[in-house]
């Protein structure tokens, strides 16, 4: 526990809630604005994200699996809460990815934000290239799509409505001149 609240900023009555969250599986914690309740939270979950890491290195795994438990998922009431909590666990040093819609996050955290870290992967990188390589295909089939809807257009204008030799073999070829 120590080690994980050596980034500072809690008081021994924040030390007492952070020890006795760790022996239950529910605690709430409530208060008026302003009484250290983020600054608690963000030191218990780097607490928790610390033990994870020294179980999984001693287990040599990726992430702690049965024997601890894994990445922790951290909600609140409202967009304003989780972004505190995200600033709070970044000034901590504590790797977070923020879940949600990005237009929500404030902007200095929109890079934590799931899309964010997803499109910084290799991975990611590859996806944006393909999407872009995609919406070029596309922007070319709508102006090609466009000539055709003008020609036809210009041709409808004279009245001339043709059926070209791509039609079926058992339609026979129609050209249709109003005078």
């Amino acid at each position: 526990i120590q080690h994980g609240l050596r980034a500072g900023g809690v008081n021994e009555s924040q030390k007492q809630a952070i020890a006795a969250a760790l022996t239950r599986s529910v605690r709430l914690w409530q208060g008026p604005p302003g009484t250290g309740k983020t600054t608690t939270i963000t030191a218990l979950m780097q607490v928790v994200v610390t033990a994870n890491r020294v179980v999984a290195k001693a287990s040599s795994n990726t992430y702690a699996g049965s024997k601890g438990t894994g990445p922790v998922l951290a909600v609140a009431g409202t967009n304003a809460a989780v972004d505190n909590m995200i600033d709070g666990l970044v000034r901590r040093g504590v790797p977070v990815v923020r879940l949600g819609h990005p237009a929500r996050a404030r902007p200095e955290l929109r890079h934590l934000t799931l899309e964010a870290v997803a499109r910084a992967s290799p991975l990611g990188k590859k996806a944006a290239e393909l999407e872009v390589r995609t919406q070029r295909a596309i922007d070319d089939l709508l102006v090609r799509l466009r000539r055709v809807e003008q020609e036809l257009e210009r041709d409808t204008n004279v009245g001339n409505f043709i059926i070209s030799s791509n039609t079926p073999k058992n339609v026979p070829e129609l050209e249709i001149c109003s005078g």
